[in-house]
């Protein structure tokens, strides 16, 4: 499936025939759940700040669901009345405080240009804990938004004194050589001094370990771990990689740290993708963990899909890594 901000009518029937359940990262709700009252305004503003409480995902407006299983479209929402921005001025009223990276996508639904579906992507807000309309703060829960404990509120709002750290992946193209290298970012104010990387590379994904460049903080596994998914076991070799601010200088917001090795990626001889699983682990934060595609293509080289969470890379049923 495309990402959530380039989805489209076809998207979404791939959604409802694949049976993609609902999730602690995913949720299905009909049109009607978007009108212009004030009890599915102040609904609207609470479920999302749910998810930015807890761990990010997305809502889709305009299907219809039983037992948490998509089963067909609905006949939309009229963008003349509520478009993107109406979505986005309620959530930014009802919520506080804002959440910042928050989407909202349209997604046209037919010929008729006056019935859109809507999907809401909401990221894990380092801003945390959001207050709902009814000043109750909000997390997911079985398939549901409920209210915080004290110390679960407690808890969301040491994100901000914590590092929030993620990977940059990037490819690095020589004349004749391409290398993948990893940077650390920082969404947060407080910075951080140390982590660790650990990788598990697609063993599909061809790479030459004996390309390794940087300093060698590596520990490579000498036997392969699985991922275990709906499709199969799809085998992975595991590395970790130890990060230190050796000069002084940690890993601040806007200043990503390289991270001091690189890997030499051997080109395919057709089309391929494989998947790369990271988890970033420092002292006072909670562990990160992510999925990312990377494609070759003998005339163009390769290209690194974003990021995605484990039940957003296994809703993935078309993506060409997860053939055998």
């Amino acid at each position: 499936m495309n990402p959530v901000e380039k989805w489209t009518r076809d998207d979404l029937l791939q959604l409802i025939s694949n049976q993609t359940p609902e999730s602690i990262v995913l949720e299905y709700k009909s049109s009607d759940a978007l009108v212009v009252t004030d009890k599915a305004k102040k609904e609207l503003a609470k479920d999302v700040s749910a998810f930015a409480n807890s761990a990010g995902g997305t809502i889709v407006f305009g299907i219809r669901e039983k037992n948490q299983v998509p089963l067909s479209l609905d006949e939309g929402a009229d963008p003349v009345i509520i478009s993107p921005e109406w979505i986005e001025q309620v959530i930014n009223s009802g919520v506080q405080r804002r959440i910042p990276g928050l989407r909202i996508v349209q997604i046209q639904l037919g010929s008729s240009p006056r019935r859109v579906a809507y999907a809401v992507q909401i990221p894990p807000s380092p801003q945390a804990p959001h207050q709902a309309p009814d000043k109750r703060y909000y997390k997911r829960f079985n398939f549901q938004s409920v209210p915080m404990e004290d110390y679960e509120i407690r808890d969301t709002s040491r994100r901000q004194a914590a590092p929030e750290l993620s990977v940059l992946l990037n490819v690095v193209s020589l004349k004749k050589e391409s290398f993948l290298t990893f940077h650390l970012q920082n969404e947060s104010q407080a910075p951080c001094t140390a982590a660790r990387l650990n990788l598990w590379i697609d063993t599909r994904l061809k790479l030459n370990t004996n390309g390794l460049r940087g300093e060698t903080w590596l520990f490579l596994e000498s036997k392969p771990v699985f991922l275990r998914s709906q499709f199969g076991l799809i085998k992975m070799d595991q590395m970790n990689v130890d990060w230190s601010a050796a000069s002084g200088v940690p890993c601040f917001a806007g200043c990503p740290a390289e991270v001091p090795f690189s890997l030499k990626l051997e080109r395919a001889k057709g089309r391929a993708a494989s998947a790369i699983r990271w988890k970033i682990i420092s002292p006072g934060c909670d562990p990160i963990r992510r999925f990312q595609i990377v494609e070759s293509d003998p005339l163009v080289g390769f290209r690194i899909g974003e990021p995605h969470s484990k039940e957003q890379i296994l809703t993935m049923a078309s993506a060409p890594w997860l053939s055998k």
